[in-house]
């Protein structure tokens, strides 16, 4: 199994942090081994297709690496991505697609490590695990939906975004626009926006919608979505979520057979 990590900015005021290490913790064996292995920090090239080499990193012995959003100059919804590669493969400064990524895992263990991606509000932190599979990179088509919880109340001290994450191989790029479809529990459509590949596109909700339990939807792209809310009072607070379907949308019961197909059936509108 193999991953991209990616390091999003997601608004001006909070800043991102991504930790990689070389230490495989869940390999079989009896003690932590260290996994050989450089990192390759790609760039989207603004306003056409390929990827641009920003930086390649070597690990020295067993360490943590940890990679701040500050220190590339990223705009909001802009993102850098980062793979392991082999130390023996040579790379040009710009690619047309994204290179496989190494795969670390140990043994006969299936699961890389992760990258633990961290956003940074005030004095507080809220930390995801940071994996984008290779098979959703490859992808040529696909469609998303996801659900926000509710806030209980109106509160103008409150920020809700939700960012929707995704990586494409620009060989399977298509010159198509894509939208994110805002639905409340109605299926009535509330607002929509452009969906941008290769970024972060970041929805902030508005203050009349914190109340109302919203889905995303968007047909014909994938991404992974994640839901950011930032607090101004008493302190300063950030809580990052991500939406999982319940168990029940996956598994057949002994009463009924509910799939991800049914799902899309009600809730991707055409």
């Amino acid at each position: 199994m193999s991953d991209y990590m990616y390091l999003p900015k997601i608004s001006d005021d909070v800043e991102s942090s991504l930790s990689i290490t070389n230490v495989v913790t869940n390999s079989r064996g009896l003690s932590p081994v260290r996994a050989e292995f450089d990192l390759l920090i790609l760039a989207s090239k603004s306003g056409s297709q390929g990827w641009k080499v920003v930086r390649r990193i070597d690990f020295e012995g067993a360490e943590v690496k940890q990679l701040l959003s500050s220190d590339y100059s990223l705009e909001v919804g802009e993102l850098i991505v980062v793979l392991p590669v082999d130390k023996s493969t040579k790379y040009l400064p710009e690619l047309e697609s994204i290179p496989i990524p190494k795969s670390r895992s140990m043994d006969s263990s299936l699961c890389s490590s992760r990258g633990s991606l961290r956003f940074h509000y005030g004095n507080s932190s809220s930390s995801f695990q940071s994996e984008y599979p290779t098979s959703m990179a490859q992808r040529h088509f696909g469609n998303m939906t996801s659900f926000r919880v509710p806030d209980k109340e109106l509160d103008n001290d409150k920020t809700h975004l939700a960012c929707f994450i995704n990586l494409s191989n620009t060989e399977n790029l298509k010159n198509k626009k894509f939208e994110i479809i805002v639905q409340d529990a109605k299926r009535q459509i509330l607002d929509r926006l452009d969906f941008i590949e290769n970024a972060c596109t970041i929805y902030k909700v508005p203050l009349y919608l914190h109340k109302t339990q919203l889905t995303f939807t968007i047909n014909g792209c994938v991404a992974i979505p994640l839901f950011v809310s930032l607090c101004t009072k008493p302190i300063k607070q950030i809580t990052v979520e991500h939406s999982h379907p319940p168990v029940e949308m996956f598994w057949r019961q002994k009463s009924q057979r509910v799939g991800v197909g049914r799902i899309r059936q009600v809730w991707n509108a055409k």
